[in-house]
């Protein structure tokens, strides 16, 4: 890992495992861990596995370092799964943070089995989900930005896309997740739109900056193509004003840009869009669920946000898979005295050790907390009724704020895919009138609809597309539409 592309470039590392045979890099990390560059570094003490012999481990990792390097022009980084997984389902664990680019590559060795997956077997899983938006990049370490797109290019055909050149490009749309107050819409990339998403960084520190190296790179390689930023605040913009702004001094907002922007706003206007498209009608009252490891609610009128659960940061609303969601924030600095640990470590673990994992203990995975309640985990109990709980209370309200909802979406990684949590979720709100179809609800990652006949609010199953709306405002934007 070549750590001054890090620090150079000021891109941030959610994990960084180093091992005590790489001293020189452990002592960097550390320093880098100080200076907020590395978040949740790990150090790999091999002296307590004395049957395996460092110089064979650092031999394979390299061998596997060198032959992803050389098929997608991407440094490595290492990671050990937990309980030993290597396959899909760890790289949908380890990605389920909030970020969703290109790819996220590692090493890894099986301590406990003794064996390190093949080459080949390492390979065919990161490139299967190469095109899924389900893997990080950390950071290229190609010679040229030409070299990095060339292997996407390259690795698009291999998928079965039609693409020659990056002459073909029409346009190109990024993903920027914090817009501040400047950005209602899709916006044409300009220099002042760049130097406005810089300024935000403030306000999201670990992907705002690699949004522009993003931008930046696409401006040495395509120059003459038109980009567009797509923004997950900018739906959030048709809030009313008396739906973003705190209780708290003023002055905080006015000075301090304090205020709830909200998250997933990509996803949310997917979700109405989609619904309102099924049900021909743009007067809609949507109450959109996307719940995923991260997760909000999204209160809808007519096409415009009446309110949202995420805040000023995702750390904001509903239970999630490493989050707290809302807290009494008055227990922080007693917890700082307490535990002796920093203001920083204490927000550290609100997002990193808390919600689903910090309550069962077990894991941030909605699967494994399910797996623990019918093995009669009562940690994975209480953490499964809190996550439900929480999200009723939230739907529940919106459906007074809103004066009624016509319908009610799920969305997201367990909005599409956990039937037992739409259940749960569906039978508790029986007091609004809504009902469940059983059968109906039995379904995966499909457009449904799962209420029953009877019920007086419609539910839906609305696999979101996040990608999509990128590639559509994309287009509206270029064309003028």
């Amino acid at each position: 890992m070549r750590l001054t592309t890090l620090k150079e470039n000021n891109v941030k590392a959610t994990f960084f495992i180093t091992a005590h045979y790489l001293n020189s890099a452990t002592e960097e990390v550390e320093k880098m861990v100080n200076d907020g560059h590395i978040i949740g570094n790990h150090t790999v003490n091999h002296k307590s596995m004395p049957s395996i012999n460092n110089e064979t481990i650092e031999k394979e990792i390299m061998q596997l370092h060198q032959s992803m390097y050389e098929k997608f022009g991407y440094e490595m980084k290492y990671l050990r799964p937990p309980k030993g997984e290597f396959n899909e389902r760890t790289l949908q664990k380890t990605s389920s943070l909030g970020y969703k680019t290109v790819m996220w590559s590692f090493a890894y060795c099986d301590w406990d089995e003794k064996k390190q997956p093949s080459q080949e077997e390492a390979i065919k899983i990161i490139t299967k989900n190469f095109h899924s938006g389900e893997i990080m990049l950390l950071h290229s370490n190609s010679k040229t930005n030409s070299e990095v797109l060339d292997k996407i290019i390259k690795e698009a055909k291999n998928q079965g896309y039609e693409f020659k050149s990056l002459d073909e490009l029409d346009a190109i749309g990024h993903r920027v997740v914090h817009g501040g107050e400047q950005f209602k819409d899709a916006v044409l990339i300009t220099d002042e739109v760049i130097q406005e998403i810089k300024e935000n960084a403030m306000l999201a520190p670990l992907h705002n900056p690699a949004a522009i190296l993003g931008i930046e790179a696409c401006q040495k390689v395509v120059p003459n193509k038109p980009m567009v930023a797509v923004f997950d605040t900018a739906f959030h913009q048709t809030m009313d004003k008396s739906a973003y702004i705190y209780p708290v001094p003023y002055e905080w907002y006015s000075e301090y840009g304090v205020r709830k922007y909200g998250f997933h706003g990509t996803s949310h206007k997917y979700i109405n869009d989609k619904i309102s498209e099924i049900l021909n009608r743009k007067d809609l009252k949507v109450i959109s669920c996307h719940l995923g490891n991260g997760g909000s609610i999204t209160a809808i009128d007519s096409g415009r946000v009446v309110d949202t659960t995420m805040g000023f940061t995702p750390n904001a609303g509903l239970v999630m898979g490493t989050r707290s969601g809302d807290i009494d924030a008055s227990f922080i600095p007693y917890v700082i005295s307490k535990s002796k640990k920093s203001l920083d470590e204490v927000i550290s673990d609100l997002n990193k050790k808390s919600g689903l994992l910090g309550i069962s203990g077990v894991s941030s995975d909605s699967r494994d907390i399910e797996a623990g309640v019918n093995e009669g985990d009562v940690r994975c109990v209480l953490a499964e009724e809190i996550y439900e709980n929480k999200i009723v209370s939230y739907i529940a309200s919106y459906y007074c704020l809103l004066g009624g909802a016509d319908v009610i979406c799920f969305a997201g990684g367990v909005g599409e895919n956990g039937i037992t949590v739409r259940r749960n979720i569906i039978n508790k709100l029986a007091p609004l009138g809504v009902k469940l179809d059983a059968d109906a609800n039995n379904v995966r990652g499909v457009v449904t609809k799962i209420s029953s006949d009877e019920s007086k609010v419609l539910c839906y199953l609305i696999p979101t597309d996040e990608e999509l709306m990128i590639a559509r405002d994309t287009y509206n934007l270029i064309c003028g539409k």
